[in-house]
């Protein structure tokens, strides 16, 4: 695990909209709470369910859950669903690194303050390895499988749709109670960080 004391300022946090959002994942019964950081998203919106009928495996932890799937060969209403997952990474919609993909990023955190924790280190801890590509393969079903529970997915609904978002998990233990504020480091191509970009704050609830 990586220890840093500071962060560089972050600069151009809109370059990638506000598509890379912390947030605190529910539990199943048998697993704890955990932090996944959104980094892209599969299928096709649907107000019915998201095209792809892809798995909600954010509900398990990164030790023992199923791995995120989804259907990479699906058409509904004229559109297909891209079989690799890489092509669902959010690219920036900024003017800076227009179109350019999210990836490389390692994901970095703090602990905050609050009525619980009142005293707190300060340090940034890294709670990701570098993420370059997301891996995959696909079977003759055409079923598309990311051999590596550091991702996680989970349909979400957003008013008129469901849409099938991925993260990134937290893979450091979290305190009941506490507030962490994350941010996503982006590298270049020489793997010098190019941007940072504040990811928001949880409360572990």
């Amino acid at each position: 695990m990586h220890v840093a004391r500071h962060l560089p300022k972050p600069e151009n946090a809109r370059e990638l909209g506000e598509q890379s959002v912390a947030s605190r994942i529910r539990r199943s019964a048998r697993h704890q709470t955990y932090v996944g950081v959104r980094i892209g998203e599969v299928g096709v919106p649907n107000p019915v369910r998201v095209t792809s009928n892809p798995n909600d495996n954010a509900i398990t932890d990164h030790t023992g859950g199923d791995y995120l799937q989804y259907n990479g060969l699906n058409f509904r209403s004229g559109n297909f669903v891209q079989s690799d997952p890489n092509a669902g990474v959010f690219r920036s919609l900024g003017t800076k690194y227009p179109g350019q993909s999210l990836l490389p990023i390692v994901v970095y955190r703090e602990q905050l303050t609050n009525s619980l924790f009142p005293r707190v280190s300060g340090d940034v801890v890294q709670v990701t390895p570098l993420i370059e590509r997301i891996p995959w393969s696909i079977d003759s079903d055409s079923v598309v499988t990311i051999p590596d529970r550091l991702f996680a997915g989970f349909s979400e609904y957003h008013l008129p749709n469901y849409y099938y978002y991925f993260y990134v998990r937290d893979l450091q233990p979290v305190q009941l109670g506490a507030a962490y504020r994350y941010f996503v480091v982006r590298f270049n191509g020489q793997r010098e960080i190019q941007e940072i970009i504040p990811a928001g704050d949880v409360l572990i609830q």
